[in-house]
């Protein structure tokens, strides 16, 4: 546990500094990060994807929407369903955050050699795999 503890602290801190170049809460770059960069997806979907209750992630989409970065469909079929989508502004805001995230990356990439590279990613993805199935 030390071990991922220490993965985490570095994650949070790279994550905590994404946050300060895009003005973002914690919650709101979570959200933005799990959207789709297409397609709808809904408030629920994005809760679950973002690890927060159904009512916090209600208010965080909420938040997303005033600030212009969600916009809220309706549902021909269901008029209680409001599919959530990226606007342009959320679009950009995203491509951001990925590409922000894409340089954290490149830290970690750049000091290890490819078989510790490979190691490492088929290490995380065996538990992810775990995980998931807990």
């Amino acid at each position: 546990m030390a071990l991922i503890r220490r993965v985490r602290s570095f994650c949070e801190l790279k994550e905590a500094e994404i946050c300060g170049k895009t003005g973002l809460t914690e919650a709101q770059y979570t959200f933005l990060s799990a959207m789709p960069a297409t397609g709808p997806i809904s408030t629920g979907e994005l809760a679950r994807r973002g690890r927060l209750s159904p009512s916090r992630g209600g208010r965080v989409v909420d938040e997303l929407v005033g600030l212009g970065f969600l916009k809220r469909a309706t549902d021909d079929a269901d008029r209680r369903v409001q599919p959530l989508t990226l606007t342009t502004r959320g679009r950009d805001v995203r491509r951001q955050i990925v590409a922000l995230a894409c340089r954290c990356d490149e830290i970690l990439w750049k000091r290890l050699s490819a078989p510790d590279l490979e190691k490492v990613v088929g290490g995380l993805q065996t538990l992810t795999r775990v995980i998931e199935e807990e």
